[in-house]
């Protein structure tokens, strides 16, 4: 298990206990996993991003129950937690922008939120992708970007748009990573404004 995915439990399991207001498995109620699952759907930016989190928070509770950890509360809280199911590949319905409202928001956006929206498009960035790109990805004077997906490593590469690297050169360069929120600090994803920038 790598680092990243020991601080992604970590982070999912918090997240849990935070959503349900659980301090101990069995404070756990389905009223409150139905709270934590319509939670995570509606803040969710691509299946992956709940099947992480269901699978996380059910794996925890597993370990704990073969650690022999209060047997009949976490026995009860997996039963709760058969209704965390994710939804299937197939069933994603994408709904593609319009080139006319792509461009409004291009017209629309800062500078920063100009670069997101152009390097999205022309790398096929999710959200999280986004969040995570770094400069040491990128090489604007010869307009690629090469970067690893974390979990499985594969690189992705992109040949860069003139409008793309004219809008990352605008940006900027206050560390690692080339997007931060308005306060500076690393964010999960870009998909809308965090509220310190609203």
């Amino acid at each position: 298990m790598t680092d990243q995915t020991k601080r992604d439990a970590r982070n999912y399991w918090n997240e849990f206990s935070r959503i349900t207001h659980a301090k101990t498995v069995a404070d756990l109620s389905s009223d409150a996993i139905q709270t934590y699952k319509h939670k995570i759907y509606r803040n969710a930016t691509s299946p992956s991003y709940i099947r992480a989190r269901f699978t996380t928070v059910k794996t925890i509770l597993n370990y704990g129950l073969k650690q022999g950890q209060d047997i009949d509360n976490t026995s009860h809280a997996l039963l709760l937690c058969k209704a965390l199911s994710p939804p299937s590949q197939n069933g994603v319905n994408p709904q593609p922008i319009s080139r006319k409202h792509y461009r409004a928001l291009l017209a629309k956006a800062d500078s920063k939120w100009r670069a997101i929206l152009l390097l999205s498009l022309n790398a096929a960035y999710y959200p999280v992708d986004v969040a995570r790109a770094e400069w040491d990805d990128l090489d604007l004077a010869g307009r690629t970007l090469v970067s690893f997906r974390q979990k499985t490593g594969v690189p992705r590469i992109a040949m860069l748009w003139i409008r793309t690297v004219k809008a990352l050169k605008a940006l900027p360069k206050t560390g690692k990573l080339v997007f931060t929120r308005c306060d500076g600090r690393s964010a999960r994803s870009f998909q809308h404004p965090h509220p310190c920038c609203r």
